[in-house]
């Protein structure tokens, strides 16, 4: 290993403080210094570098006298970084998308601005810009940022009037989503280089439900909309047994029908239990039907 290396790493703050102290007022060469000091040359030029940090450093302070002098360079990459994250910025600032054309194009015109800048757009560049500035690629989900914030904002005031007539467990939120009974997915564990099977053909019988809950946890019976009319399931045990309401038709899609259908059966034992609820969920077509007498809806 370099002795000259060794040497220089185990220079502390306060002796390379006096060497360029030494340099700045008696101006000695760097032989003289080197021979006064007892240290290389190189340990000398890498003093005299620092002149300006080092005489100003309190030479007193027990920490900073065992402390081991790094000089910290100005990486350069740091402008062009800063100018791709502000461009970055402002394009999400505005709900755009950013992809690598986009990074590319920022990359590219900082480089025209700046001539000076010696640093190669290369997707190596690009790697290393991500993991400095912690970047990623990332799915975007929800249409929050697409709402009209006048919209939401007259929204809550017709919901505060109405949450002022229902205490809070009659108040449910109402929704639909689709369920895969027969996908099990395309992810296994395999025995690695014996089985090579690859093509999966996926199933895609589908099944709707229906479901609405309480801010407790309380919940309306859940509706189940499926395109056979009596599942062979049921041969078993009735939809009714666990609680469940079940319906069908060709696409397996709520109608209008089947929820008119449904909610008029919620009501039924809502009257004979003289409760009201108030049901929130959105403006989809199936749900554009007349209110039954103890159920008001708002739409979102």
């Amino acid at each position: 290993m370099n002795s000259n290396h060794n040497e220089e790493e185990t220079i502390n703050l306060k002796k390379k403080r006096k060497i360029a102290k030494d340099k700045a007022l008696n101006n000695k060469t760097l032989k003289k210094l080197s021979i006064d000091h007892n240290v290389s040359r190189q340990v000398v030029r890498s003093a005299i570098s620092m002149t300006d940090v080092l005489i100003n450093v309190e030479s007193d302070d027990p920490i900073l006298q065992n402390t081991y002098f790094t000089k910290k360079t100005e990486s350069k990459t740091t402008e062009i970084d800063q100018y791709i994250l502000n461009g970055l910025e402002d394009i999400r600032g505005k709900n755009g998308i950013v992809n690598k054309h986009t990074l590319q194009d920022l990359a590219n015109r900082y480089k025209s601005k700046h001539e000076e800048c010696s640093v190669a757009i290369t997707p190596y560049f690009f790697k290393n810009f991500k993991k400095r500035n912690n970047v990623v690629w990332r799915t975007l989900y929800g249409e929050s940022r697409s709402a009209d914030m006048n919209n939401i904002l007259e929204w809550f005031q017709v919901y505060n009037l109405y949450k002022s007539e229902y205490e809070a467990k009659d108040i449910f939120n109402l929704d639909e989503t689709g369920l895969f009974i027969k996908n099990f997915g395309n992810k296994s564990y395999v025995i690695k280089d014996v089985d090579d099977r690859k093509n999966i053909k996926l199933n895609k019988t589908r099944v709707t439900l229906l479901l609405a809950f309480n801010r407790f946890g309380e919940e309306l019976p859940p509706l189940v909309i499926s395109k056979s009319k009596r599942p062979r399931c049921f041969k078993i045990a009735e939809p009714e047994v666990f609680d469940i309401l079940y319906d069908s038709n060709d696409s397996a899609w709520l109608t209008r029908d089947i929820f008119a259908s449904y909610l008029n059966k919620i009501n039924q034992e809502l009257v004979l239990k003289d409760r009201k609820i108030l049901l929130l969920m959105d403006n989809f077509a199936g749900h554009d039907i007349n209110e039954p007498s103890n159920i008001r809806f708002l739409f979102l």
